[in-house]
């Protein structure tokens, strides 16, 4: 299979994996409501977010196993991918294994901490602890993950993590039926389906990958310093983008109060659902431009780098734009009377969104080469001086909430500067390149079909109609401009021949 058909079937199954789960955990969520109650399922989220510093832990060693993996396939050193991934199996292994250690310590602590009622902590304590195990059983299967997506396995994950996600569906209905604790029951139901799925993936690499076949003795503490470096660099990042976020509620909340803090989560947690669809294309990606980089493909590097922005950025307009032009009738078809200050707040994160998925081929490139420090450094600086700016701007000048989503747009507009132009720099790729070939046909798509949704909005009354007929009338523009002005002649031609050889293998055989 060539490479450019192989991108775009992984492309589409990744898109497909996070849509099943978006819509699964939709689902489980309102089951859990009703199966536990609000009280129980209180406890269950407090109990999962007792985790989530080791949630990033996770999330910056998974990166550096990933960038690592793929650069020594790039590199066609079979030796090297077998020292490299037996030193991340021994780091995952130290990590879940510590993490259970440590956990079960803290665990009386932790629970006599958290506000949970007297009557459900040996319901907590048993739950605690099996998702205590649970999370211990992700840490030491990451490294299998990381090679699959170093393989470009991405089908082989989709169809993994559906499984997992129906799981978790199964777990929720099953509620309905079974008796006991019920929340003892949903945590032991789900732990079943996170070990099944998991050990579904690590035969699928035993068999698959020989060189995941675990050999201890292989491991290199260089190799561990290169691993725990990168992963170092890339937590200082998250630490940065979650001090933000988290410190952006926490400021609403002291300035404005919990009815404007509402609406501000409620922001974010749109800026969440598209910032799952853009990971769609990077996870996708990302193993392709590492292994480019590592051969000193340094052209093909450039080709991904501008077409992964262009592409996330033009797909996700379809819904982002009637979202941004027709944002209150959204939120009222939505949540029916929202929080003051939420179709500003929307509109505010979409265009950071934007700023972000135009450039994020840059943040892969960057990945590649393995030189995150100085960036990652640069996100956490910057989310401080958000915060500082928004606490500065609220307590003394007595500016409204919408100062910190405007500051962080400064924030990322300033990155988005520094990758065109830094990154671009490293990675040899001038900026007028990315303005040529990315952001003006991306601008073309999007004027022309926000143009054409406007006068839909001024003529027809807020309702669901409304939004339906926007968001045809946007595609009937934009997609003959996304063909003939965001695609360029050799794309046209590409896309051409995979549908034509996907429709040819769709077609009876009539031989003979």
């Amino acid at each position: 299979m060539r490479q450019s058909t192989r991108l775009i079937l992984n492309t589409m199954a990744t898109f497909a994996r996070m849509s099943v789960t978006f819509v699964a955990g939709l689902f489980v969520t309102r089951l859990l409501i009703r199966y536990l109650g609000s009280q129980d399922y209180g406890v269950l989220m407090v109990l999962g977010a007792s985790g989530g510093f080791l949630t990033l832990l996770t999330a910056a060693f998974t990166l550096s196993a990933q960038r690592h993996l793929a650069y020594a396939l790039g590199l066609g050193d079979l030796e090297k991918h077998r020292v490299v991934f037996n030193t991340v199996l021994v780091i995952f292994f130290t990590v879940g294994t510590t993490l259970i250690v440590v956990g079960w310590l803290i665990g009386p602590l932790l629970l006599s901490v958290l506000d949970i009622p007297e009557a459900r902590s040996d319901a907590a304590y048993w739950a605690y602890h099996v998702t205590l195990v649970s999370m211990a059983l992700g840490a030491w299967t990451t490294p299998y993950t990381a090679a699959a997506t170093a393989h470009q396995e991405m089908v082989y994950l989709a169809v993994v993590d559906g499984l997992l996600a129906a799981g978790r569906f199964a777990a929720a209905l099953a509620l309905g039926f079974l008796g006991g604790d019920l929340l003892v029951w949903f945590v032991m139901l789900v732990f079943i389906a996170n070990l099944t799925s998991r050990m579904l993936l690590v035969a699928m690499c035993l068999i698959k990958f020989p060189e995941t076949r675990p050999h201890p003795s292989r491991l290199q503490w260089s190799e561990v310093r290169e691993v725990g470096a990168y992963a170092g660099w890339s937590l200082v990042g998250q630490i940065g983008w979650k001090m933000r976020s988290q410190g952006g509620v926490i400021l609403i909340n002291l300035f404005f109060g919990p009815l404007i803090n509402a609406a501000y989560a409620i922001s974010i947690q749109v800026i969440g659902y598209f910032s799952n669809f853009s990971m769609a294309i990077i996870r996708a990606v990302q193993p392709v431009i590492v292994a480019a980089e590592a051969r000193g493909h340094r052209q093909q590097v450039h080709t991904l780098n501008l077409l992964t922005g262009k592409y996330a950025s033009i797909l996700l307009s379809f819904l982002m734009i009637p979202l941004w032009l027709d944002t209150d009738n959204v939120l009222h078809l939505w949540l029916g009377q929202p929080p003051p200050y939420s179709a500003l707040f929307v509109q505010l994160v979409l265009g950071w969104s934007f700023m972000e998925q135009i450039s994020m081929g840059y943040g892969v490139a960057l990945g590649a080469t393995g030189n995150i420090g100085w960036y990652s450094r640069s996100v956490l600086v910057l989310s401080g001086l958000v915060l500082l700016a928004a606490w500065v701007g609220f307590s003394v000048f007595g500016l409204g909430p919408w100062f910190l989503p405007v500051m962080t747009i400064t924030m990322y507009a300033v990155l988005l500067w520094q990758k065109v132009v830094i990154i671009g720099r490293m990675i040899e790729l001038s900026p007028s390149v990315w303005v040529k070939k990315v952001l003006t046909p991306t601008m073309v798509v999007i004027a022309s079909g926000s143009a054409a949704i406007v006068p839909v909005r001024l003529m027809m009354p807020e309702q669901a109609l409304r939004l339906l007929v926007e968001c045809v009338v946007y595609a009937a523009v934009a997609s003959p401009l996304v063909w003939f002005v965001g695609l360029e002649a050799w794309e046209r031609e590409h896309f051409t021949r995979v549908a034509g050889g996907a429709l040819k293998r769709l077609r009876p055989n009539t031989a003979g």
